[in-house]
């Protein structure tokens, strides 16, 4: 009765090892990995190392070779912030997928009024790359923009 039970014990604690800290990077999914760049890209605190880490390919190439201006640009939100993000869609095929996703966010004056609000429709590729799913591209399939604000049109 004592061997049942602690062959028992030595089973549970190893499933729950196992489970606590068998999680990992390559555990995380597609959709995950694309919903944790997006968030990322709306950090203040964005690192180029960091970001090259969750791209690969062409999309990989052309951050690495920005300079430190050009990322800066590309990755300043200081009027920026989202709103919400959601996955319309996911179409995987063995280590390759395409995710179609919603994103809204919003221009904020320095005052932090709110200028315009920005709804985009993107499809993502993602492919898994030595276990860890990353990103290959982003399309733009369409952009919304809504002033809040009256339009003055002049002549």
């Amino acid at each position: 009765m004592i061997r049942l039970s602690f062959i028992f014990l030595v089973f549970a604690i190893g499933f729950f090892v196992i489970n606590f800290f068998g999680c990992n990077q390559s555990d995380i999914t597609a959709d995950k990995t694309l919903q944790n760049y997006v968030e990322q890209r709306f950090d203040n605190n964005q690192s180029k190392t960091t970001i090259l880490q969750k791209v690969t390919g062409a999309l990989y190439l052309q951050i690495e070779q920005m300079n430190e201006e050009e990322f800066k640009n590309f990755s300043s939100t200081k009027n920026i912030k989202k709103k919400e993000f959601k996955i319309l869609s996911s179409r995987c095929k063995n280590d390759q997928c395409y995710i179609t996703y919603y994103l809204s966010y919003y221009n904020i004056d320095s005052s932090n009024k709110t200028e315009v609000i920005t709804d985009v429709k993107k499809v993502a590729e993602v492919i898994k790359e030595d276990g860890i799913w990353k990103i290959k591209d982003i399309v733009n399939i369409k952009t919304y923009h809504k002033s809040l604000d009256e339009l003055q049109i002049t002549n």
